[in-house]
């Protein structure tokens, strides 16, 4: 295979892919495919303009009145690789389930804090997964324990016996917590933590990305 065919060959597995990410009909250009994602995969942002050239290098190519006959442009081999190595990367890249933190437990609201307090030490969590009446999940802090703790000391003191994260998870500040469908993959789960307006400090990955379904990680 020549340069320019396994040029032609990657751009064309890189834009089947990222019609597969907009769920597309194949009929997209492909710097709209590129606009579509970019938000979502940081790694796309990142090399948007690089990819966006190689489009163009694949317009004179494909569009030339001679082609398939005639090639009418060769990049260099090193564009190629470069180009190559960027796909593999976007198409090969971990899914979000691969990077989940293993074995994590999900509390109820009717669990002891004293068993979460172990937990937290034995783990040294800053905060853990609860699970809220209505199904959805939520963070609960190490610092926001501590809090609880101040406002229960009574005599140097603090009862733990018989309290449950229900009476201490109401001193729990909004936390923005975002969920991600098992399968996306990993610049999508780094997009979300690079949002300075949500400024995400946890992710939850469930089977489908939804705040009700089966916590994985």
């Amino acid at each position: 295979m020549d340069i320019a065919q396994e040029f032609l060959q990657t751009f064309n597995r890189l834009e089947s892919y990222l019609n597969q990410l907009v769920e597309g009909d194949g009929h997209y250009p492909f710097y709209t495919l590129i606009d579509k994602v970019k938000s979502r995969q940081i790694f796309i942002a990142r090399h948007e303009s690089f990819l966006k050239y190689m489009a163009n290098i694949r317009n004179l190519i494909v569009h030339d009145e001679y082609y398939p006959k005639r090639i009418v442009l060769t990049p260099d081999a090193s564009i190629v690789d470069k180009f190559k190595s960027i796909t593999q990367q976007i198409i090969s890249a971990p899914k979000a389930i691969d990077i989940a933190s293993k074995d994590l437990k999900v509390y109820g609201l009717n669990t002891l804090l004293i068993d979460v307090l172990q937990y937290i030490k034995e783990r040294d969590y800053s905060q853990i997964i609860i699970q809220k009446d209505d199904g959805q999940y939520g963070l609960l802090t190490r610092k926001t324990i501590s809090r609880w703790v101040e406002r229960n000391i009574h005599d140097g003191t603090v009862n733990l016996k018989n309290i449950k994260l229900t009476q201490v998870v109401s001193l729990e500040k909004k936390q923005e917590t975002a969920y991600i469908a098992a399968q996306k993959n990993i610049y999508e789960v780094a997009s979300l933590f690079a949002d300075q307006q949500k400024r995400i400090q946890a992710i939850i990955v469930t089977q489908d990305g939804q705040a009700s379904t089966n916590q994985w990680g």
